[in-house]
């Protein structure tokens, strides 16, 4: 009799510490863009914190534009965005959100929002010259044109990257659509993890060791 109370008052301490501590899912999401004639990066969606960083970046042989490629990205940083529409209307920066990327995201984007650079392409070193047009940012799966202003609509999927630069004052969309073109979505990892930052609270844990305590002087009658 003493065994079986015994675990049913254990069972009640698990479920009253369980319901004191918050989990978090976390994902972190490998993507690689790789337009066989233009721009070609590799970097990691983070589902926690809804920015993607490049890990790094080449360009491809051939074709009409020779798109430039930054000294250092790791320093690029990309902010998941909303632009608050997806209707076929222009719409500011300051109307901006930060768009909330789900933990099972499959790499598709869809008008609406997309991933924007912390920094402008004046404020990027290219390594092949200083970039002296306009400062919009570069975009995944959306575009800043040259007033600084957004269309839902425009390069609204995963297969447009806007605007990189070719020339010191013209930049240009890359596209994916060639037979060598192609991007990869792979799911790092994917898990449920307590937060390590929550503490029970002092009444749980008088809880627990009044629990504790009447167990034992249960034992001893």
């Amino acid at each position: 009799m003493v065994k079986n109370w015994t675990v049913v008052i254990l069972r009640v301490i698990c479920i009253i510490l369980m319901g004191t501590s918050q989990w978090v899912n976390a994902a972190l999401i490998d993507v690689t863009y790789h337009d066989a004639d233009g721009p070609q990066w590799t970097g990691v969606v983070d589902t926690t914190t809804d920015l993607l960083t490049i890990a790094s970046w080449t360009e491809g042989v051939g074709g009409v534009y020779d798109y430039w490629t930054p000294q250092d990205p790791t320093s690029l940083i990309f902010q998941a965005i909303d632009l608050g529409t997806a209707s076929n209307v222009y719409v500011s920066a300051s109307s901006l959100t930060s768009y909330d990327v789900p933990d099972n995201w499959d790499g598709t984007i869809f008008s609406g929002w997309g991933f924007l650079s912390t920094q402008g392409k004046q404020d990027i070193a290219w390594n092949e010259g200083i970039f002296s047009g306009n400062n919009s940012r570069l975009g995944w799966g959306l575009a800043q044109t040259n007033a600084g202003l957004f269309n839902p609509t425009d390069f609204a999927t995963e297969n447009f990257f806007s605007f990189t630069p070719y020339s010191s004052t013209a930049n240009r969309v890359s596209s994916i659509g060639g037979p060598n073109d192609f991007i990869s979505i792979v799911p790092r990892v994917d898990v449920t993890t307590p937060d390590s930052t929550e503490v029970p609270e002092p009444a749980t844990l008088t809880f627990f060791g009044l629990t504790l305590l009447a167990m034992r002087r249960f034992r001893r009658s």
